[in-house]
Parts: structure tokens; sequence; C-alpha cells
């Protein structure tokens, strides 16, 4: 009940502060990607206007009204908390703030019917970003059936005047949209096209250590070289890509448009690189869904180093998909790295189907508990290893980054 209440006044004042501001609303919504997404738009649109995002992954009905009232965090279970954002907001609407933001870039997450529309009831957007839904979505287990979930995530570009959709998922690229979408991706129809992907690398103590990503971007108008010194992985690209989109939008060009995304950085636990003496970890413990597990793995098979090992976890919410598509996961795993470690119930089926397509064995190793999984790590690990550590959230795989750093 008090949930609810707080819920009637974080939307009464979200629709009270974009009817007296009127900024312009760039929603994003998917299964991946809409973080980085976000920090590039931002990136690119600050350059001309005056642009606020939401923080973190704020993306709730209690937390995109956040970025209107201009707050970067909740209230938890603080009701005093709570009470002073509640008046930040309410002052926001009696007295006019003359430096409120043109435009707001938030993420709109859907962990259950309705939640998209409700999101858009508060703020209807402009510009609606759709980044990967996927064949299999995260949460898809809160939903009756896959075309319901499809339906949600998809709301956005069917109330937007303008759709900025990823071609190369084709659950997405299917979606019904208000206006003629703008399309990004690698596949030949985009209308943002990216090109020539590479992984960057230097040399560190005879280690090729890799340190970035560059990739072609082509539209109708130009072809441009973009470098990433701080990100690796194609998702990033595909960030970039969004955000050019957005921009030919709001008509926003410069000559450096190329050096504007060097300043893009993953979040921690986001494709993040962590080098040490020993090892190369990468940091993609934030969560996961069965694409973006796809992605890290396609990302570490590209990375230099004698052997790339997966230390893998549950991916949660995928209800009856969830046996299928951990054993999808583990064919790839086969094709892609070297050593397989897993944590979980679940994970224990990617170790299952890796071996069955022909792992060997004596590198696969399958642990209840992240306690079990650390106490045997530096018997597994070797000097040279590329590590990619991921699982869902509630996996708390941080806990195996930190004792590979340890």
């Amino acid at each position: 009940m008090k949930k609810r209440v707080l819920q009637f006044f974080l939307g009464v004042i979200t629709k009270k502060i974009v009817t007296k501001y009127r900024p312009k609303v760039i929603a994003i919504t998917g299964s991946v990607g809409k973080t980085s997404t976000k920090r590039a738009i931002k990136l690119l649109l600050e350059t001309e206007f005056n642009v606020r995002s939401s923080a973190a992954n704020l993306n709730t009905e209690f937390g995109v009204p956040l970025v209107f009232i201009g707050e970067e965090e909740g209230g938890g279970s603080s009701w005093i908390r709570w009470a002073k954002i509640i008046i930040s907001g309410l002052f926001l609407i009696v007295k006019k703030d003359k430096e409120y933001p043109q435009i707001i870039i938030t993420e709109m997450g859907a962990d259950k019917r309705g939640d998209i529309s409700y999101l858009i009831s508060l703020a209807k957007p402009d510009i609606g970003i759709i980044t990967m839904v996927g064949e299999v979505p995260v949460h898809i287990e809160n939903y009756n059936s896959l075309e319901d979930i499809v339906k949600e995530e998809t709301e956005i570009v069917r109330k937007t005047d303008f759709a900025i959709i990823n071609f190369d998922d084709l659950t997405s690229r299917k979606a019904e949209s208000k206006s003629d979408p703008i399309f990004f991706g690698f596949n030949d129809g985009a209308d943002i096209k990216i090109s020539n992907f590479k992984i960057e690398t230097r040399s560190i103590d005879n280690r090729d250590i890799p340190y970035g990503s560059s990739f072609n971007i082509t539209t109708d108008k130009e072809e441009i070289r973009i470098h990433l010194p701080y990100c690796i992985g194609k998702p990033f690209a595909y960030s970039v890509a969004a955000a050019l989109a957005c921009g030919s939008i709001l008509d926003v060009g410069h000559d450096y448009i190329k050096d504007i995304f060097r300043e893009l950085r993953p979040e921690k636990g986001r494709m993040q690189m962590i080098v040490q003496k020993k090892y190369l970890i990468i940091d993609d413990t934030y969560n996961a869904s069965p694409d973006s597990m796809a992605s890290s793995l396609e990302t570490i098979k590209s990375l230099p180093g004698p052997r790339k090992v997966a230390i893998l976890g549950d991916m949660k919410e995928l209800g009856d998909y969830s046996i299928a598509v951990h054993r999808d996961i583990g064919e790839l795993v086969a094709k892609t790295c070297d050593v397989l470690i897993t944590v979980g119930d679940k994970a224990k089926e990617i170790a299952g189907s890796a071996t069955r397509v022909g792992m060997n064995y004596n590198f696969t190793y399958s642990f209840d508990s992240n306690s079990k999984l650390i106490d045997r790590l530096e018997d597994i690990l070797e000097e040279g290893d590329v590590v990619l550590v991921k699982g869902s959230r509630s996996m708390k795989m941080e806990e195996i980054v930190q004792s590979i750093i340890k």
C-alpha cells in the first residue's frame, strides 16, 4: 500500500514537471545495452544542449521519475528520504528552474506487463530507442508468452514520433512503429551501418593487451572511423550508432564528431577490463541474459591470449526457456573458450552442453556456490589466461572477480 502511494505521488509530480518544462524525452528500452547507449547519446548531445540522463539503471516506476526531479538515487526504505525527494519535485513545479535540462535521456525497463505503458504515460518520449530485445528476453518468466514481452518492449516505438531500432535483432526489427524508423547495425540494410570492427591491442611486458576498439560508421552523408579507447565488444559500437541516429534527428553534427565518443567508458561490471600481472579479467558481472552472454563470449574469443576462460553463473528469469538457453550457451562456449567454470544449478546445463559438443571434459568445472569455486580457482587458472566472469545479478559474480584480483 505504501509503495502504491509513493508511486502515485512520483507519477503526478513527473507529469507536472514534464508539462511545465517540456523537455525533449529520449527513452531507451531493450534487454541489453541500455546504459551504454544512454551514455553515448549524452556524450554527443551535451555538445549542443543542456542534457540530463538517469543515473545507474533507474528504469522502473520509482526510478524514472527521479531523473525528471533531478535525483541520482531513490530513498530506499527511508520514507524521510522519499519525502525530501517529493518536496524537491514540488519545488520544481512551484518555482521555475531556469537551468532545467532541454533534453532528458532515460532508460525504461520492462520487468512485467504494463511497465512500459505506465512509464510512457508519465513522460511520452519524443525519441524511442530499442537496443535489442532478442529471441529470449530477460524477465520472460514474468510474462504469459514471448509475444507478450516483445509487445511490451516495443511499446515505445509505437508511441513516439521518432524510432531508432537495432536492425540486426530480428525481433526488434519487426516492431511496429508510429513513424519510419532509423535502423542501426552491422547488417546491410541498416541506415546507420557499422563495419570493420576491430579490437585494438598494445604490447605490455611482452603481452598483447586489448585496450579498446575501433569501427567504421556509414550514414547517408559520410563514413567515419570511431575509436573507443576504453571499450571492447560490439555492444559499444551499437551504442555509438544509436547515438548518431539521435544526432541526425536533432541535427547535431560536428567536424570532430568521431572524437566525441573517445570518453565513452564501460560502467563497473559491464565488459570492464582489469589488467593484472597474471591475468586479463573481463568483469561483466552486472547481469546476464542470453544475448549479452553470447556477445561476451564472442568478444573473449577475439582477444589475444593463450587460454580463454569463461566463469559463468546462472541466467535467471528465463522461465520455460531456461534449460534450452543455457544449453545453447554451452555450445557457444565450446566454440569460443578453452576452459569453462560454472556456478549454480542452471549453469550446469552450460557445462553439460559444452562437453556434449566436444569441449574437453578435463577443462570443464561446475560448482554449487561461489565459495567452493573460489577455493579451487588458484588450481585451475594459469598465468596469461583471459578470464570472462558473467552471471545474473543475484549470483553475485563480482565476488569471484574480487577473489581473482586478490
